[in-house]
């Protein structure tokens, strides 16, 4: 395992709750996947207020600057997200 993806719903209450967990209990797992470069995105943004969302975006982003927003109902995040995995495979030859 070279990357580690993260995908926390926009519409949980507790989207850092549920990245600490998800952090916790890798950590429990393995210490070596803390080490690994890791990616989160917050998903299901088309059902969040933009109020709230950007509130989401701004704790989580705080916890982990790699993180992207999606919604498969946004074509514009899908082609970021795109672009975001194209540019991981260039990187490391191959994921």
């Amino acid at each position: 395992t070279r990357i580690l993806f993260h995908l926390i719903a926009a519409d949980s209450e507790t989207p850092v709750e549920d990245y600490q967990t998800i952090r916790k209990e890798l950590g429990a797992y393995n210490k070596d996947l803390l080490k690994k470069d890791e990616f989160l995105f917050l998903t299901k943004s088309d059902l969040v207020e933009a109020k709230g969302l950007k509130e989401k975006i701004n704790k989580l982003k705080k916890l982990n600057p790699k993180l992207s927003v999606m919604s498969i109902y946004d074509d514009e995040t899908l082609i970021e997200i795109k672009k975001i995995l194209n540019t991981i495979i260039k990187e490391k030859g191959g994921v």
